[in-house]
């Protein structure tokens, strides 16, 4: 074997130990993403529910008059959103 030949398997060695470890990494942070999304997901369409007063999955609007909403300390209760 030649040194020339030495030096590509020493390429080819390097270049597939590269792709494996972006490979490896990539699938890592692939699956901590979803992770995270899955936990911020619900969060993200509460802030979203409360800021437009309407529900992001189904468009239901609390209509809530402004007095009730005063009794109820400025919360929307819970009953206004029936689930089905």
């Amino acid at each position: 074997m030649t040194l020339f030949h030495l030096g590509v398997w020493v390429c080819i060695l390097c270049l597939a130990s590269a792709l494996l470890g972006y490979r490896a990494g990539r699938r890592a942070g692939r699956r901590e993403g979803w992770g995270k999304a899955a936990v911020m997901t619900p969060l993200i369409l509460r802030r979203q529910a409360w800021r437009t007063g309407r529900c992001p999955v189904c468009g239901f609007a609390a209509n809530l008059q402004p007095e009730r909403l005063q009794a109820e300390g400025g919360r929307v209760p819970v009953s206004t959103h029936e689930k089905i």
